[in-house]
Protein backbone atom coordinates (compact mmCIF):
# COMPACT_ATOMS: atom_id res chain seq x y z
CA UNK A 1 0.00 0.00 0.00
CA UNK A 2 0.57 3.25 -0.31
CA UNK A 3 0.96 6.06 2.76
CA UNK A 4 0.54 10.02 3.06
CA UNK A 5 4.38 9.87 4.39
CA UNK A 6 5.39 8.61 0.60
CA UNK A 7 6.54 5.44 1.50
CA UNK A 8 5.44 2.50 -0.93
CA UNK A 9 5.07 -1.33 0.72
CA UNK A 10 4.53 -4.21 -1.02
CA UNK A 11 3.59 -7.67 0.98
CA UNK A 12 3.34 -11.08 -0.06
CA UNK A 13 1.20 -13.68 1.92
CA UNK A 14 2.69 -16.80 2.78
CA UNK A 15 0.55 -18.03 4.97
CA UNK A 16 -1.13 -17.49 8.33
CA UNK A 17 2.00 -17.91 10.71
CA UNK A 18 4.85 -15.47 8.33
CA UNK A 19 4.66 -12.63 6.30
CA UNK A 20 6.25 -13.17 2.44
CA UNK A 21 8.54 -10.93 0.37
CA UNK A 22 8.21 -7.22 1.40
CA UNK A 23 9.87 -4.32 0.66
CA UNK A 24 9.81 -0.90 2.30
CA UNK A 25 10.41 2.19 -0.19
CA UNK A 26 10.58 6.18 0.11
CA UNK A 27 9.39 7.56 -2.82
CA UNK A 28 11.00 10.47 -2.68
CA UNK A 29 14.35 9.34 -2.88
CA UNK A 30 13.82 5.83 -4.18
CA UNK A 31 15.68 4.25 -1.15
CA UNK A 32 14.59 1.24 0.36
CA UNK A 33 13.84 1.21 4.37
CA UNK A 34 13.14 -2.49 4.56
CA UNK A 35 13.00 -5.75 2.18
CA UNK A 36 12.74 -9.28 3.00
CA UNK A 37 13.16 -11.44 0.11
CA UNK A 38 12.64 -9.25 -2.25
CA UNK A 39 14.27 -11.13 -5.76
CA UNK A 40 12.52 -14.23 -4.41
CA UNK A 41 10.16 -15.27 -7.59
CA UNK A 42 6.60 -15.22 -6.84
CA UNK A 43 3.33 -14.87 -8.82
CA UNK A 44 2.07 -11.58 -8.89
CA UNK A 45 -2.19 -12.55 -9.12
CA UNK A 46 -3.82 -9.61 -9.28
CA UNK A 47 -0.77 -7.11 -8.70
CA UNK A 48 -0.44 -7.91 -12.28
CA UNK A 49 -3.26 -5.35 -12.88
CA UNK A 50 -0.75 -2.16 -11.97
CA UNK A 51 0.90 -3.49 -15.43
CA UNK A 52 -1.98 -3.50 -17.08
CA UNK A 53 -2.95 0.18 -15.92
CA UNK A 54 0.76 1.37 -17.03
CA UNK A 55 0.18 0.19 -20.56
CA UNK A 56 -3.12 2.05 -21.01
CA UNK A 57 -2.06 5.34 -19.21
CA UNK A 58 0.96 5.08 -21.72
CA UNK A 59 -1.72 4.49 -24.67
CA UNK A 60 -3.25 7.20 -23.42
CA UNK A 61 -0.15 9.35 -23.49
CA UNK A 62 1.00 8.40 -27.06
CA UNK A 63 -2.93 9.40 -28.24
CA UNK A 64 -3.62 5.93 -29.54
CA UNK A 65 -7.21 6.17 -27.14
CA UNK A 66 -8.33 8.42 -24.51
CA UNK A 67 -10.15 8.04 -21.14
CA UNK A 68 -13.62 7.90 -23.03
CA UNK A 69 -12.77 5.40 -25.58
CA UNK A 70 -14.18 1.76 -25.96
CA UNK A 71 -13.37 -0.71 -23.71
CA UNK A 72 -15.56 -3.76 -25.21
CA UNK A 73 -15.84 -7.45 -23.58
CA UNK A 74 -15.51 -10.32 -26.24
CA UNK A 75 -17.03 -13.63 -25.44
CA UNK A 76 -12.88 -14.61 -24.08
CA UNK A 77 -13.52 -11.41 -21.86
CA UNK A 78 -16.84 -12.70 -20.83
CA UNK A 79 -16.17 -16.41 -19.76
CA UNK A 80 -13.35 -15.28 -17.36
CA UNK A 81 -13.44 -16.70 -14.29
CA UNK A 82 -14.21 -14.28 -10.79
CA UNK A 83 -13.46 -11.93 -9.50
CA UNK A 84 -15.45 -10.56 -12.28
CA UNK A 85 -18.50 -7.85 -13.16
CA UNK A 86 -20.02 -10.52 -15.63
CA UNK A 87 -20.71 -8.09 -18.54
CA UNK A 88 -22.71 -9.59 -21.29
CA UNK A 89 -20.55 -10.11 -24.39
CA UNK A 90 -20.84 -6.73 -26.91
CA UNK A 91 -20.88 -4.70 -23.99
CA UNK A 92 -19.35 -1.39 -23.93
CA UNK A 93 -17.69 0.65 -21.25
CA UNK A 94 -15.05 3.94 -21.13
CA UNK A 95 -11.43 3.53 -20.69
CA UNK A 96 -12.18 5.67 -17.84
CA UNK A 97 -14.62 3.21 -16.29
CA UNK A 98 -12.88 0.17 -16.59
CA UNK A 99 -9.94 1.30 -14.37
CA UNK A 100 -12.20 2.31 -11.98
CA UNK A 101 -13.19 -1.24 -12.22
CA UNK A 102 -9.62 -3.19 -12.77
CA UNK A 103 -8.96 -1.00 -9.44
CA UNK A 104 -11.63 -1.52 -7.30
CA UNK A 105 -13.69 -4.62 -8.22
CA UNK A 106 -10.00 -6.44 -9.93
CA UNK A 107 -12.29 -7.97 -12.22
CA UNK A 108 -10.66 -10.45 -14.77
CA UNK A 109 -12.95 -10.18 -17.55
CA UNK A 110 -11.92 -6.19 -17.15
CA UNK A 111 -8.56 -6.59 -17.67
CA UNK A 112 -8.98 -8.76 -20.71
CA UNK A 113 -11.89 -6.46 -21.93
CA UNK A 114 -9.35 -3.83 -21.66
CA UNK A 115 -6.06 -6.52 -22.90
CA UNK A 116 -7.96 -6.93 -26.06
CA UNK A 117 -9.63 -3.16 -26.75
CA UNK A 118 -5.99 -1.56 -26.33
CA UNK A 119 -3.68 -4.21 -28.23
CA UNK A 120 -6.34 -5.95 -30.44
CA UNK A 121 -5.54 -9.33 -28.63
CA UNK A 122 -4.38 -10.45 -25.41
CA UNK A 123 -1.31 -11.53 -26.78
CA UNK A 124 -0.39 -8.22 -28.22
CA UNK A 125 -1.35 -6.52 -25.51
CA UNK A 126 0.68 -9.06 -23.10
CA UNK A 127 4.01 -7.87 -25.31
CA UNK A 128 3.74 -4.42 -24.27
CA UNK A 129 3.13 -5.65 -20.73
CA UNK A 130 7.03 -7.40 -21.07
CA UNK A 131 8.45 -4.43 -22.88
CA UNK A 132 7.48 -1.81 -20.34
CA UNK A 133 9.09 -4.50 -17.77
CA UNK A 134 11.79 -4.45 -19.89
CA UNK A 135 12.16 -0.96 -19.98
CA UNK A 136 11.67 -0.70 -15.91
CA UNK A 137 14.20 -3.19 -15.23
CA UNK A 138 12.46 -5.47 -14.17
CA UNK A 139 14.68 -8.46 -14.44
CA UNK A 140 12.64 -10.74 -12.38
CA UNK A 141 8.98 -9.98 -14.16
CA UNK A 142 7.50 -12.05 -16.87
CA UNK A 143 3.81 -11.72 -17.95
CA UNK A 144 1.41 -14.05 -20.07
CA UNK A 145 -2.04 -12.33 -19.12
CA UNK A 146 -3.61 -9.15 -18.45
CA UNK A 147 -5.35 -10.09 -15.20
CA UNK A 148 -3.05 -11.99 -12.80
CA UNK A 149 -5.26 -15.26 -12.95
CA UNK A 150 -2.60 -18.50 -12.18
CA UNK A 151 -0.09 -19.40 -14.67
CA UNK A 152 3.57 -20.88 -14.04
CA UNK A 153 4.57 -18.53 -16.44
CA UNK A 154 4.10 -15.52 -14.97
CA UNK A 155 6.57 -14.40 -12.19
CA UNK A 156 7.66 -11.37 -10.46
CA UNK A 157 9.24 -10.04 -7.28
CA UNK A 158 8.73 -7.71 -4.67
CA UNK A 159 11.28 -5.36 -5.49
CA UNK A 160 10.47 -5.70 -9.41
CA UNK A 161 6.46 -4.87 -8.50
CA UNK A 162 7.92 -2.03 -6.24
CA UNK A 163 9.71 -0.37 -8.97
CA UNK A 164 6.60 -0.74 -11.18
CA UNK A 165 4.53 1.13 -8.51
CA UNK A 166 7.11 3.71 -8.52
CA UNK A 167 7.14 3.74 -12.13
CA UNK A 168 3.11 4.48 -11.97
CA UNK A 169 3.07 7.33 -9.16
CA UNK A 170 6.29 8.90 -10.67
CA UNK A 171 5.60 8.96 -14.65
CA UNK A 172 2.11 9.31 -14.45
CA UNK A 173 0.95 11.23 -11.07
CA UNK A 174 -2.14 12.87 -12.71
CA UNK A 175 -3.86 8.81 -12.49
CA UNK A 176 -3.10 8.39 -8.54
CA UNK A 177 -7.21 8.89 -7.96
CA UNK A 178 -7.96 5.46 -9.68
CA UNK A 179 -5.51 4.16 -6.54
CA UNK A 180 -7.34 4.97 -3.68
CA UNK A 181 -11.26 4.74 -4.88
CA UNK A 182 -13.19 3.21 -1.72
CA UNK A 183 -16.70 1.88 -3.86
CA UNK A 184 -18.09 2.12 -7.35
CA UNK A 185 -21.87 2.46 -7.90
CA UNK A 186 -22.89 -0.25 -10.42
CA UNK A 187 -26.52 -0.09 -10.92
CA UNK A 188 -28.22 -1.11 -7.27
CA UNK A 189 -25.01 -2.84 -6.35
CA UNK A 190 -22.17 -0.92 -4.33
CA UNK A 191 -18.98 -2.31 -5.07
CA UNK A 192 -16.02 -1.83 -2.34
CA UNK A 193 -12.89 -1.91 -2.58
CA UNK A 194 -10.93 -4.92 -2.65
CA UNK A 195 -8.30 -3.48 -0.81
CA UNK A 196 -9.75 -2.60 2.58
CA UNK A 197 -6.81 -1.20 3.93
CA UNK A 198 -8.13 2.04 2.15
CA UNK A 199 -11.06 1.79 4.59
CA UNK A 200 -9.61 1.13 7.54
CA UNK A 201 -6.67 3.19 7.99
CA UNK A 202 -6.38 7.27 8.08
CA UNK A 203 -3.73 7.81 5.20
CA UNK A 204 -3.49 4.93 2.44
CA UNK A 205 -4.25 5.97 -0.43
CA UNK A 206 -4.08 1.97 -2.70
CA UNK A 207 -2.79 0.60 -4.64
CA UNK A 208 -3.88 -2.82 -5.52
CA UNK A 209 -3.97 -5.85 -3.99
CA UNK A 210 -3.17 -9.59 -5.02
Amino acid sequence: FFSSALAAGLLFNAGAAQAGPAVLVDLSTGKVLEHEDPFAPWYPASLTKLMTALVTFRAIKAGEITLQSPVRVSERAAKEPPSKMGYKPGSVLTVDNAIKILMVKSANDIATAIAESIGGSQRAFVARMNAEARRLGMAGTHFVNAHGLHSDEQTTNARDLAVLAMALLNEFPEYAHYYGIEALRAGDKVLENHNDLIMRFDGVTGMKTG
